[in-house]
C-alpha cells in the first residue's frame, strides 16, 4: 500500500491551476532555452529539486523513436520539430506540485500574502520571470496589483528585445490578462 502524499493548500491549488493551465505540457523544442520541460518545469529545476530530495537523478522524461519503443511503456506522441517521437514521463504529478510549491510558492512567501489575490499574481510571477524579478515587482509596486501587472508587463517587453524572445511576447502579455481575468473571483 502506497502512503497518503502530503496535501497543499487550497489557495496554492489554485494558484497553481493557472501556472499549470499556462505554461502547458510536455515541451522539448529548445528555441526557448527551457530544454526538456513539463508544465513549466524545466530539465534543471527538476534535476535541482531531485538532488535536494536526495533522489536519484533522472531527465524530465525519456523520449523514443516511434519505430523503436519498448513495450509496456506509458508514453504519448510529441511533435519535435516535425518530427513525432514517443514520450516516457519520468517525473511525477506529485514532483510536479511539490516542485512548485518549495520552489516558487513558499521561497516567494506567497503562503504569507494576506491577499490571495497578490498571492497569485506573485507566484505566476515567480514561475516566470523567476523568483528575484517577483520580489522586486511585489516591493516596486507596494503590493497593489495593478501597478505590479503593468511593471510585469514592461519586464515582458524588456525581455521580448533579447535575440529570438520577440516572438514570445503577445502571449506573455496574454498571460497577464488571462491572469487578471483568473484572479476576479478569489476571495
Amino acid at each position: 500500500m502506497i502512503a497518503d502524499l502530503p496535501s497543499f493548500p487550497q489557495l496554492f491549488e489554485t494558484a497553481l491551476a493557472f501556472v499549470i493551465k499556462a505554461e502547458g505540457g510536455y515541451s522539448n523544442q529548445g528555441y526557448d532555452g527551457g530544454k526538456m520541460t513539463y508544465k513549466g518545469v524545466t530539465e534543471n529545476a527538476y534535476i535541482a529539486y531531485l538532488k535536494q530530495m536526495k533522489k536519484p537523478v533522472h531527465p524530465i522524461a525519456v523520449e523514443y523513436p516511434v519505430n523503436a519503443t519498448p513495450t509496456g511503456l506509458s508514453i504519448f506522441k510529441y511533435n519535435k520539430k516535425g518530427v513525432y517521437v514517443n514520450v516516457h514521463l519520468l517525473i511525477t504529478e506529485y514532483e510536479v506540485k511539490d516542485l512548485y510549491y518549495r520552489d516558487y510558492w513558499l521561497s516567494s512567501h506567497c503562503d504569507k500574502l494576506t491577499n490571495h489575490k497578490l498571492a497569485i499574481v506573485v507566484f505566476d510571477t515567480s514561475v516566470n520571470h523567476g523568483i528575484s524579478v517577483a520580489m522586486r515587482l511585489l516591493k516596486q509596486s507596494n503590493y497593489s496589483i495593478p501597478v505590479f501587472l503593468s511593471l510585469r508587463a514592461a519586464e515582458y517587453r524588456k525581455d521580448a528585445s533579447y535575440p529570438g524572445q520577440g516572438i514570445f511576447l503577445k502571449g506573455w502579455l496574454n498571460r497577464i490578462e488571462h491572469l487578471k481575468a483568473y484572479i476576479v473571483n478569489v476571495k
